[in-house]
């Protein structure tokens, strides 16, 4: 199976669109990182037209909750972000969720990365 197939329609459209200048790998830690975020947003029934700054600090919460290292909820959010730029490239998520993504808001990278 080719990754991310078991994502969401526009996710798989997201990742397709990476093949082109990414590695197996590279796709497969975006579809890696984008499972969370399909799962909540399922979750919350929310649809990208309606996300707001408090949804992905909700998102975010819920990855703390995980209680995954720093490094990878990181890899996660940056993995949002670039998706999320891809649905606002494309019209379909508001150009204002992309200042929910300032870097005071994400986790502090561990200093022996």
């Amino acid at each position: 199976m080719k990754p991310g197939q078991d994502l969401p329609h526009h996710m798989v459209q997201f990742l397709k669109c990476q093949s082109v200048s990414c590695t197996t790998s590279t796709l497969g830690a975006y579809a890696t990182g984008l499972r969370p975020f399909a799962r909540f947003l399922q979750k919350q029934d929310l649809q990208l037209e309606g996300l707001r700054a408090q949804d992905l600090a909700d998102f975010l919460g819920e990855l703390h909750e995980r209680k995954l290292v720093a490094y990878t909820k990181l890899n996660y959010f940056l993995t949002v972000k670039k998706y999320l730029a891809w649905e606002v490239d494309n019209d379909r998520a508001p150009e204002e969720i992309l200042a929910a993504f300032e870097r005071s808001k994400l986790p502090k990278i561990p200093q022996y990365l």
